[in-house]
């Protein structure tokens, strides 16, 4: 089962790549020179692949990067917002989790600028200077094996944030498509039933926790501008 998040005018697959299980594979490059009419008044979208980490400590200003997992992100940006997968294993098996986009829209303001962490989220002062903002991108329960995978999109602009219960934990949203952007995944414990009790698990930041959840996993995604 999983949950979607809002989407916007491109999708995926029309930008010319697909992922199929854990690995990922680039497809049909030459979508770069195509027409498609969401992008025809605008520069090529920029692709970005991302490192998968295990978080230490997670949930505070201490949180560092654990041990590497096999797996990878990829993030999409064009002029008007950003869409993301993220292909995981060595989740919970069976498992309800979310994905949550961390966006950095000042990251030249970053505690070490152009290269933001930890504490531009949890010191709250840092994340106001940073424009920090932490929301939902989509929710979904691991299969058998502890694998996932998520995929999201969101667009520029406050009114973009999602609107249901416990989807924004602070800020303004993507305000900048070239923003520092960090994909996390979250634990919810164990599947609840009935299926609406399972939704508050793939759709809130809290979503039945009490108090499992924590957040798990992280991949970096560095602005392309910032320097």
């Amino acid at each position: 089962m999983s949950v979607g998040s809002r989407r916007l005018g491109w999708s995926l697959s029309g930008l010319g790549w697909s992922l199929s299980g854990p690995g990922w594979s680039l497809i049909g490059m030459a979508f770069l020179g195509m027409a498609v009419p969401a992008l025809a008044q605008q520069a090529p979208p920029t692709i970005s692949a991302g490192e998968v980490y295990e978080i230490v400590h997670p949930g505070s200003v201490d949180s560092s990067l654990g041990a590497k997992v096999d797996a990878t992100t990829l993030l999409v940006r064009n002029d008007d917002g950003v869409a993301m997968t993220f292909d995981t294993k060595q989740l919970r098996p069976r498992a309800p989790y979310t994905a949550w986009w961390v966006v950095f829209n000042n990251p030249e303001l970053c505690r070490e600028p152009c290269a933001c962490g930890f504490p531009d989220v949890f010191d709250a002062a840092q994340a106001e200077d940073v424009e920090t903002a932490v929301f939902w991108a989509t929710g979904r329960v691991t299969d058998r094996y502890g694998q996932a995978h998520f995929s999201g999109a969101v667009g520029v602009g406050e009114e973009e944030l999602p609107t249901g219960d416990d989807q924004v934990v602070f800020g303004p949203g993507l305000l900048d498509p070239d923003a520092e952007i960090h994909l996390v995944t979250r634990t919810h414990g164990r599947e609840r039933h009935p299926e609406r009790r399972l939704e508050k698990q793939l759709t809130e930041f809290n979503g039945l926790c009490s108090p499992n959840c924590f957040d798990q996993q992280v991949s970096v995604h560095r602005s392309p501008t910032c320097e």
